[in-house]
């Protein structure tokens, strides 16, 4: 009976051993990423942005970049993703998803909607200063901010569909500013058809979801892969990443770029159908980035992917013109709107007041 014994004993140190093994693979990866969390509550991570010259004599500049972390979103259908409300020094954002934009004379006649992504939104700016604010008050007009983070064109004539089935204005303009999103998403090697920039996180997600319904034994890794995407969102050097040639496909693509182009101007002519149809006016725009305006630059650190990313604007942005010229609808052109010897971007798109500023004066013109 002793064997019996012995290989009983054996066999329980081995489940042990196993059940402890994966406890580990499952708590480790917990425990690091609260550890994790807690620490940069204690110790928050600096956006390096907040030290650049553009923000010298800006007293609200440190709370803005506090404030920002604090932004969420949220699942949400047919545009797949909205802005959560926030409440804070410099940015507030409603129930309804739209940042908070500066008021006018409740007796004006006429609202501006203002659709586009986060440059839209006013990434870099307090609430003051995002570009429907400074419409609003350099023109009188009521302007709604229908910024988005990451939103391609294609999710705004979403959102602008729905929003005219509940809303309807008198002397109304709608505002698309786009073209950094649709190349930047578009281009990426990976994204072959029409998609938005979380297509490939919401199908892990799902995937997750369809496992843990099975009971599958991937559920055990659902923790390690929370944590490698904490690290690989930090950008951890050493974690192996995609060469800059390998993540962007336009410049060595010619049917691509061609494809995007044409999406961006039959999303810009959707959008123009619907302004119409309820009695509006629609105005396109070509948003600015930095691979592609001459101004100051060299108060940004290098990235990477910077002379990859600058040949897929330059390879999209032509035909985008070209096609959005021969289209019928009112399109502009602000692609050069910031070659002036300042400070204005903050990173590859993104801009302080002064580029806002900017940006308003323009469409203050256009809408005039």
């Amino acid at each position: 009976m002793n064997w019996i014994r012995l290989i009983a004993r054996i066999a329980t140190i081995n489940v042990a051993i196993v059940m402890a093994l994966i406890g580990g693979l499952v708590a480790g990866p917990i425990v690091t990423v609260l550890a994790y969390n807690a620490f940069h509550i204690v110790v928050p991570v600096i956006d390096s942005r907040q030290n650049l010259p553009n923000y010298d004599d800006i007293d609200w500049t440190e709370q803005y970049f506090k404030d920002h972390k604090s932004i969420s979103s949220s699942y949400s259908d047919f545009v797949v993703w909205e802005l959560d409300s926030l409440s804070s020094e410099t940015i507030n954002i409603g129930k309804d998803s739209r940042r908070y934009t500066s008021e006018t004379d409740e007796s004006v006649i006429g609202e501006v909607w203002v659709f586009g992504g986060s440059t839209v939104f006013g990434a870099g700016v307090n609430d003051a200063n995002t570009i429907p604010s400074l419409l609003a008050r350099q023109t009188g007009l009521n302007t709604v901010n229908f910024g988005q983070d990451n939103y391609i064109a294609r999710q705004s004539v979403i959102s602008l569909l729905r929003e005219t089935e509940i809303h309807n204005s008198e002397n109304l303009t709608v505002v698309f500013y786009d073209g950094v999103n649709d190349v930047q998403v578009k281009c990426r090697t990976e994204n072959l058809d029409l998609v938005t920039d979380r297509q490939t996180r919401i199908r892990a997600a799902l995937g997750n979801n369809r496992a843990a319904e099975n009971v599958s034994i991937n559920q055990l890794f659902r923790p390690a892969l929370v944590l490698m995407d904490k690290i690989a969102q930090r950008g951890v050097p050493g974690l192996p990443q995609k060469e800059p040639d390998d993540l962007y496909i336009c410049d060595d693509d010619a049917d691509r770029s061609d494809k995007i182009a044409r999406e961006l101007v039959t999303d810009w002519m959707t959008a123009n159908a619907i302004a119409e149809a309820i009695g509006g006016r629609f105005v396109a725009i070509l948003q600015p980035v930095s691979y592609l305006s001459d101004t100051r630059l060299d108060h940004l650190p290098a990235w990477k992917y910077d002379t990859e990313l600058a040949r897929q604007y330059s390879a999209v942005y032509p035909l985008i013109r070209s096609y959005a010229l021969a289209a019928s609808i009112n399109f502009y052109d602000l692609s050069h709107v910031f070659d002036h010897d300042e400070f204005i971007y903050i990173d590859f798109c993104h801009v302080s007041p002064n580029g806002n500023e900017y940006i308003a004066a323009a469409l203050a013109n256009i809408l005039s």
